[in-house]
């Protein structure tokens, strides 16, 4: 157990390093390339979110408090296998046994639970030479984007807009879309050069995690504060998310699989940057 928490440490130190570097170079066109409205390659997962606890089935411990969506067994133990296991989920579309979590968010000193959970799966560049997504995929998002309401009119920042007058603001995690075919865990996913994956890799469905948030009395006063430890809280520049992508259930290794591929072909593969998509795709 040791050697194993130990491995998870280093490999999770040379993950972040990595990610620093892309995320650096990529973010910078992000906001341009994001489809938008009821048009391009994009479909989504709508889940509630469960009640927070101190867990990480990813990164090595010490943990901290995260609130997880999706599938319902997922805790510090969970594997691909344990979670597969599992048909229950919080997701809409109750083939999606997929887990996501992040760490609480608090305004001030009050926790934030997600009024809206939504998880989108979109591409950037040459939409057909998109892969299917690999069954026990483990991924961290490090790219977080802060947006003041929901509408039309909303703005968007890396950094929370305090004086944000609207009822509702939103935290976008953006994940890695191109892996190397190496391995299923985490440092085995890299972000794109805009939408060029690096040499080795191949491009995967881009997964971006929506959390929206009701804001106290129509507006974003307090410091937002991230959950980072045994009653540690850290800056909004700490918030991330984690996925592990399952989609599979016992005795039937196919058909949950099959309704998310489907998925990437009809509303990923077959759809334009500017084509509407069609419906069931979200």
């Amino acid at each position: 157990m040791q050697e194993r928490i130990q491995g998870r440490a280093f490999r999770y130190v040379c993950f972040i390093l990595a990610v620093a570097i892309s995320a650096l170079v990529w973010i910078a066109g992000e906001a341009n390339a994001e489809h938008g409205g009821k048009h391009g390659p994009t479909f989504q997962i709508q889940c509630d979110a469960m009640q927070p606890f101190v867990f990480d089935a990813i990164k090595p411990p010490p943990h901290h408090l995260h609130t997880p969506y999706g599938n319902t067994a997922i805790d510090s133990d969970s594997t691909f296998r344990t979670l597969a296991k599992n048909t229950e989920t919080t997701c809409k579309r109750e083939w999606h046994n997929s887990a996501y979590w992040n760490p609480v968010v608090r305004e001030g000193g009050e926790r934030m639970t997600p009024v809206q959970v939504k998880a989108y799966y979109t591409a950037l560049g040459d939409q057909s030479k998109v892969h299917n997504m690999p069954p026990g995929a483990e991924m961290i998002g490090d790219v977080a984007r802060y947006r003041c309401g929901i509408g039309d009119e909303s703005r968007s920042s890396v950094w929370p807009i305090y004086g944000c007058e609207q009822d509702k603001f939103e935290i976008t995690v953006f994940f890695p879309s191109c892996w190397d075919r190496d391995g299923k865990t985490y440092e085995h996913f890299r972000y794109p050069d805009g939408t060029k994956c690096p040499l080795g890799t191949v491009k995967i469905p881009r997964l971006r995690l929506s959390t929206i948030h009701d804001a106290a009395d129509d507006r974003l006063d307090e410091p937002l504060h991230v959950s980072a430890g045994a009653g540690e809280w850290a800056g909004p520049r700490t918030f991330h998310a984690d996925a592990m992508f399952v989609d599979t259930r016992p005795g039937d290794t196919d058909s949950a699989m099959s309704e998310f591929n489907a998925l990437v072909e009809r509303c990923i593969r077959q759809v334009g940057d500017t084509e509407a998509r069609p419906s069931g795709c979200g």
